[in-house]
């Protein structure tokens, strides 16, 4: 079987023109790459691949599964001391926040008693 033949396999029954406009060409181009006039470029073919779900080495050698296995990704094992880590650093970091806050109410309190004296 051809490139071109994969290709009309790919289309089904839509019309060159949709399957066309679906991957950013036109129905001319469809049609001589179906009849073999004009060669399928790596752009086109890696369009195909992503917009119906084909594998490359299907479509270009027909070789393989007609369609692509999904790709999943295993998830990250989280590190652990990492996070321990992060946690007491944000914890530090609130109670100096809370510290400052506390010392900046106390400069207010002061200053209010105090009008003359300036704020740090």
């Amino acid at each position: 079987m051809s490139i071109g033949s994969r290709v009309k396999e790919i289309r089904g029954k839509m019309s060159q023109a949709e399957f066309g406009a679906s991957l950013g060409v036109t129905s001319q181009n469809i049609s001589s790459i179906e009849q073999g006039k004009v060669s399928l470029t790596t752009e086109l073919a890696l369009k195909i691949c992503d917009t119906y779900n084909c594998s490359i080495e299907w479509l270009l050698r027909g070789s393989g599964d007609k369609a692509e296995s999904p790709k999943v990704e295993e998830p990250a094992t989280p590190d652990i001391g990492l996070m321990t880590k992060y946690m007491d650093l944000l914890e530090k970091h609130n109670k100096l926040l809370e510290e400052r806050l506390v010392q900046k109410e106390e400069r207010i309190r002061e200053q209010e008693t105090a009008p003359n004296k300036p704020l740090h």
